[in-house]
């Protein structure tokens, strides 16, 4: 009697296991076509100091861009719509395995001078959010005081 209690334990378990697995296969199946991007943003000599968001289609599928926030230190400075502004059309889309550049004007990066005077070398932190149009959100963060911002903006008008 007990050997047939310990075997239904046990085909009980396998079943649960069984049916685990399967549900794990589809949700990954299904999660695995989704649009997923990833980022950087450059500024150096090699993008003749100008800011660049520079995004990669890491997915199979086309994935359509519908905004970027520009932010330093929590606030926004630029919000980029794609659908709205005529300039970033050719931004909007980017292709399954494929890179798009979006130069970032300089001015979106402006901040109030009088808010770091006396602490210029603060840290404090750019972050772009990426919002695709079906799928999720991708945010890029880099850590700039007022000084270095105020030091790249001022070298690409040398550049």
């Amino acid at each position: 009697m007990n050997v047939d209690c310990f075997d239904r334990i046990i085909n009980i378990i396998a079943t649960i296991g069984t049916a685990g697995s399967a549900i794990a296969a589809v949700w990954l199946g299904l999660r695995g076509d989704r649009c997923r991007v990833d980022g950087i943003f450059l500024w150096d000599g090699s993008t003749e100091y100008k800011p660049i968001l520079w995004i990669r289609n890491i997915s199979n599928r086309i994935a359509v861009l519908e905004y970027v926030e520009i932010y330093y230190d929590r606030i926004l400075k630029k919000r980029l719509d794609f659908s709205k502004e005529y300039s970033l059309k050719n931004y909007a889309i980017v292709r399954a395995n494929d890179t798009v550049e979006i130069p970032i004007d300089s001015m979106y990066l402006e901040v109030d001078e009088s808010r770091y005077r006396d602490k210029e070398s603060e840290k404090h932190q750019l972050k772009f959010k990426i919002k695709l149009r079906k799928g999720g959100k991708l945010t890029l963060k880099q850590e700039l005081s007022y000084e270095e911002l105020k030091n790249l903006l001022f070298c690409e008008v040398l550049f």
